[in-house]
């Protein structure tokens, strides 16, 4: 008997829930992160994703990376010689060779070299106007030439990349976002208005939009609409066109519930879908319709959570897979899905199903047929997922049971068959693109040792070698070994061995998984088992008193990854 480790109690659970998506936006998000789920501090700065996939949290105490399940901290440690400077993240960026660019409050420039997990620290070493002059990071670009662009709390430089030395262009501009012009220029958000500064890093132009010392926060290029989207302090939106320099600002309406919720509109994100989203200080999340220039804000609230922390929004970035990720001033992450989900039925008003709409599994072949086992209704399938064809069982199949029709939970296409499992025995079934031929079921035969174990069928699955296992209801679990001259299937069977290790030890086999690391596992109503090809055992994990290292409980019910 073994304990079961964190990582792996995931695989197993013992509830499945199966939730219908709205179509459209939802008014909350789908879900949040913070303290709790092992974020190190509530205020999130910076969110990116890098070419590897990983989500990068900058927070106020350290940075994390997230893989979608887990939580790796860095964070200014000074007993390690790989260290940040300093935990206080304010700004992250996506760098050529796979380096992200980590702008911190206290701490200056750090680099984090995707391939090693090297990291190396600029320090603030320089009095004057020839090298690294600031603690305090507020945006970085990371551009097609050598330069990487700071913009910091003590103006505007550059650091060439091939060199590793700096060069200040300016002392006084607060830089709070820098954009390309979609030429060779750059766009910059300052605490003394837009300006654009051009491929030689001059700066050509200045906008304050006819208010002398105009904060301006975030730039967002709209190139459906030939416009910048500008966020500010305490000023509204702006929607500029640089062509014709005509500009329009959108402010907070105290009787207009379709106005901007704050005048502080901090950050700005223009996702895949069209839609800006706009991150206040102090008035929340807005989604703003460019078409109808309308606002809506967004309900961040936490469940059974009192706070107004959610209403400070520090960032906002969108994933490939189309969810929005929201930091927040003390509230963690919200995350979003911008995809509408949406459901059709089949059958229910049509009544396809012969009866029943009580369905049991659900399975789409690889040649996009859609079969289905139902309460009562048998099993069946469809080519166009609106015709369905009962699977036609013969009298001498059904002479011991008449009254019970055959149900299936698993089903599994290999090459040309079709393999079902059913309450009544395995059913093997020519089946492509365009044949659906007739049944073979295989049953135990008590007079062939190499017949099937069981004939109520739980669960299906292939391993990595190839090997068809089956669990059965009550009689332990089979492997398809080979096939006879006839092409009859030959069955290896493990039958329960109760407190003898290596063995199963439980004959009811609810489900079984081949994770992504090759492995087979075994969920019974008897705890969860691991099986090893070199040793042809199994290892047994169940509950027990240890706290942290065991599962949860003895029935498993489904297992996933």
């Amino acid at each position: 008997m073994y304990t079961l480790s964190y990582r792996y109690k995931k695989y197993a659970c013992l509830l499945f829930l199966l939730g219908a998506a709205i179509a459209g936006y939802a008014q909350q998000p789908a879900s949040f992160i913070h303290i709790s789920d092992e974020l190190v501090n509530n205020e999130v700065t910076s969110i990116i994703q890098d070419k590897k996939g990983f989500i990068w949290f900058g927070t106020r105490g350290g940075l994390h990376r997230f893989d979608g399940y887990e939580m790796k901290l860095l964070k200014n440690d000074f007993s390690k010689s790989n260290n940040l400077l300093s935990q206080s993240v304010e700004v992250l960026q996506n760098g050529k060779k796979n380096i992200v660019w980590i702008g911190t409050k206290s701490g200056g420039l750090s680099s984090y070299d995707l391939t090693t997990g090297r990291i190396t620290n600029f320090v603030n070493t320089s009095v004057g106007n020839t090298g690294f002059n600031a603690d305090y990071i507020l945006s970085l670009l990371d551009t097609e030439s050598e330069k990487l662009l700071l913009g910091t709390w003590k103006g505007f430089q550059y650091l060439d990349k091939s060199t590793g030395k700096f060069k200040i262009l300016n002392s006084t501009w607060k830089t709070f976002d820098i954009q390309t012009d979609g030429t060779n220029g750059y766009w910059l958000a300052t605490n003394s208005g837009l300006r654009h500064l051009n491929s030689q890093l001059i700066n050509d132009q200045v906008y304050d939009f006819g208010i002398q010392g105009i904060n301006v926060s975030s730039i967002v290029t709209d190139k459906e609409n030939n416009c910048l989207w500008l966020g500010t302090w305490d000023r509204g939106l702006i929607k500029f066109n640089a062509v014709t320099k005509e500009f329009k600002f959108f402010r907070h309406q105290a009787n207009n519930d379709r106005s901007i919720s704050s005048n502080n509109t901090y950050r700005l994100h223009l996702d895949s879908k069209g839609t800006l989203w706009i991150g206040t200080w102090g008035g929340g999340l807005n989604r703003f319709d460019r078409s109808t220039e309308s606002a809506e804000k967004m309900d961040l609230s936490i469940p059974g959570v009192f706070t107004t922390d959610n209403q400070i929004i520090l960032t906002i970035q969108e994933d490939p897979s189309g969810l929005l990720w929201v930091g927040t001033d003390g509230a963690g992450v919200f995350k979003m899905d911008l995809n509408p989900k949406k459901f059709f039925n089949i059958g229910y008003k049509a009544n396809v199903f012969g009866g029943t709409t009580h369905i049991l599994s659900v399975y789409v072949d690889p040649f996009n047929k859609l079969w289905l086992s139902t309460k009562g209704g048998g099993i069946q399938y469809s080519a166009d997922w609106k015709i369905f064809s009962k699977l036609k069982i013969t009298a001498a199949d059904d002479l011991n049971t008449p009254n019970i029709p055959y149900e299936s939970r698993s089903f599994l296409q290999q090459e040309e068959n079709l393999w079902i499992a059913t309450n009544k025995g395995l059913i093997r079934i020519k089946n492509n693109k365009t044949i659906t031929g007739q049944y073979e079921l295989f049953i135990p035969d008590p007079m062939d040792s190499n017949s099937i174990s069981g004939r109520k069928i739980n669960a299906i699955a292939k391993d990595s070698s190839g090997r068809i296992w089956i669990g059965t209801q009550e009689n332990g679990l089979s492997f398809i070994s080979g096939f006879d001259k006839r092409n009859k299937p030959l069955f290896k069977n493990y039958l329960p061995s109760y407190g003898v290790k290596g063995a199963l030890q439980n004959e009811r086999v609810s489900c079984m998984l081949v994770d992504s690391k090759k492995r087979l596992w075994v969920g019974t109503y008897k705890g969860l088992h691991l099986y090893n090809p070199v040793s042809d055992n199994f290892r047994f994990y169940v509950q027990t008193d240890e706290p942290g290292r065991s599962i949860s409980n003895n029935t498993i019910l489904c297992l996933a990854e």
